[in-house]
């Protein structure tokens, strides 16, 4: 009867060590080398640093849930460049990886697509569609259609990179107003 009790609790604490790691979101190493290209082909500056914004507890949940791992300070030599989104939206049958850039007022400098996994789609990924994006503030509610235009043969990735860019901004708006950033 003892050695029941020993092996669940062996199991319970190797089961919340499995998922404290799971969490813990890791940059591949192409992943990584994607988001430097990106930053400095924005900056003109290599050797950036990325630095993990820490939200307060005063955020909403669902801006912590949204930003928390993916929302990075770009910094050069400890100054404060900008702001950098990270983070992947579905497309047709995977998802693809992409960067979002704001200046330090938070408007939006560059979408980027940086990993697209599929054959169809890619559409997204041109600098012209991604710059509709561009000069959007924590205010804007892009909506595709509307503020921005669809692209035939990449209807639910132009959708789903739209509504990753909205939500990103009522996020951001959140921990704006509340004088965070």
């Amino acid at each position: 009867m003892w050695w029941r009790t020993k092996t669940c609790l062996l199991l319970l604490i190797c089961s919340f060590s499995l998922v404290g790691k799971a969490q813990k979101q890791q940059l591949s190493p192409v992943l990584k080398g994607k988001i430097d290209k990106a930053l400095t082909a924005i900056y003109q500056k290599e050797d950036l640093q990325l630095q993990a914004v820490e939200l307060k507890e005063e955020v909403a949940v669902e801006t912590q849930q949204k930003l928390k791992g993916h929302f990075f300070e770009v910094k050069d030599k400890g100054e404060l460049k900008g702001y950098a989104f990270v983070a992947q939206a579905p497309s047709m049958k995977n998802v693809f990886d992409y960067i979002v850039v704001f200046n330090t007022d938070l408007i939006l400098e560059k979408a980027k697509v940086l990993i697209y996994r599929e054959q169809h789609g890619r559409q997204i990924g041109t600098v012209r569609w991604l710059s509709q994006f561009k000069g959007m503030d924590v205010a804007d509610r892009p909506e595709l259609g509307k503020e921005v235009d669809g692209i035939s043969g990449a209807t639910i990735s132009a959708k789903s990179m739209t509504n990753a860019v909205h939500d990103l901004l009522v996020a951001l708006e959140d921990v704006k107003s509340k004088g965070f950033l």
